[in-house]
């Protein structure tokens, strides 16, 4: 039946026939009505679901699976006929139900794991290549979903005043949604264990140019740096993308909660960089600034101390531009903790002998002219 109606649903479409259009989306929605699948206007997928009696766990994800597939590809469909605004609505719910699908395979996964015959059952199925090819393109359907409200907003802009003035609400409802959908682009991307080796051995800016995949996830990154700061004006809080810690997928993590450590450390640095071309902004200097102290949380004493150190410097440089409420106390209290962050590093790796050149000469000098430079005085 589902799949009766997965066909009839994409014969149906006609990207030039609203009709049509609205004919295919009530074919879906009744496949989702059978499934149980509640259809929403939001991002998020509060409802408890849960399988027929009928239809085994396993079976039931992988239906979620489909369905978001039909969603997605309709409204891809759309997407290329430059039918935005339909568009959304197909790809809003094919990414709900992608986000389901996943979360129901998982829980399906746990239980298997206590039966290794059912286990290997599963990792020799036809469908394991569907489900691989939902995890790592689900981010993909997200940003799509965002581009879509983007466009939309563009071509809001450049609408006539009155007409934007009649649609102030829409007008910001847009670029909201595209936010959120980039949010979750981000929270749905699955880094690879790569990238977290290229962040610890090149640092985050170069680890980001280096795959195209990381590329556009920087480029994603800088999008909604942007946005929340200088669009939706979102207070310095809500700017820092810290709360992806707790979401974040990596392949292959050996140790994933310091991997997720590593990997935001790298967001939160390129939101500084996205950044740099709009300091003469006040909003966007309190921004960096939460974003600085975030990234100092995240790169802790042991583990990341030379990380630790560069964000600090980055700190300093930033309150030598804008200037901070007792500023001398801060900026040598700042260059104390560097210096001895940095003096930790070079005692574990140079031999005794060679300590001092590092310690003296790159150290200590340096950072007692920056802070004098940074008080105002002459040196």
């Amino acid at each position: 039946m589902l799949d009766l109606l997965f066909v009839l649903a994409r014969t149906t479409l006609a990207p030039n026939n609203p009709v049509l259009t609205d004919a295919a989306h009530d074919i879906l929605a009744r496949a989702a009505g059978l499934l149980g699948f509640q259809l929403a206007n939001d991002h998020q997928y509060s409802q408890s679901i849960s399988p027929p009696p009928s239809v085994t766990e396993e079976a039931f994800a992988n239906y979620i699976r489909c369905l978001s597939g039909a969603f997605y590809s309709l409204g891809g469909t759309l997407y290329q006929a430059g039918k935005y605004g339909s568009a959304i609505r197909f790809l809003r719910h094919g990414c709900r139900a992608g986000t389901v699908a996943l979360h129901l395979r998982m829980s399906c996964d746990a239980k298997i794991l206590e039966n290794a015959h059912e286990q290997q059952k599963v990792a020799t199925s036809k469908e394991t290549e569907g489900w691989g090819q939902l995890r790592d393109q689900l981010s993909r359907r997200w940003e799509l979903l965002g581009v879509c409200f983007s466009k939309i907003g563009d071509r809001q802009v450049s609408q006539s005043l009155t007409f934007a003035l009649r649609c102030r609400f829409r007008a910001f409802h847009l670029p909201q949604g595209a936010y959120d959908a980039f949010i979750k682009c981000l929270s749905s991307y699955v880094f690879p264990r790569t990238f977290v080796e290229l962040v610890r051995t090149i640092g985050p800016a170069g680890a980001f140019e280096v795959a195209v995949s990381n590329k556009q996830a920087a480029v994603i990154i800088d999008r909604v740096t942007y946005m929340a700061s200088c669009e939706l004006l979102r207070p310095p809080a809500q700017v820092s993308l810290k709360q992806l810690i707790t979401s974040l997928s990596i392949d292959g993590a050996e140790n994933l909660e310091e991997d997720r450590r590593c990997v935001v450390g790298a967001i939160l640095e390129r939101q500084v960089d996205s950044l740099s071309g709009s300091l003469w902004k006040s909003d966007v200097q309190n921004a960096v600034a939460g974003i600085l102290s975030d990234c100092v949380l995240t790169y802790d004493l042991d583990n990341r101390p030379i990380r630790r150190a560069g964000v600090m410097l980055r700190d300093l440089e930033l309150a030598y531009y804008t200037g901070t409420a007792n500023g001398d106390v801060q900026l040598a209290k700042s260059a104390e903790e560097i210096e001895a962050l940095l003096s930790l590093e070079v005692n574990r790796l140079v031999p005794p002998p060679y300590q001092g050149l590092f310690l003296n000469d790159s150290v200590t000098e340096s950072w007692t002219r920056l802070c004098a430079h940074a008080s105002a005085c002459p040196t």
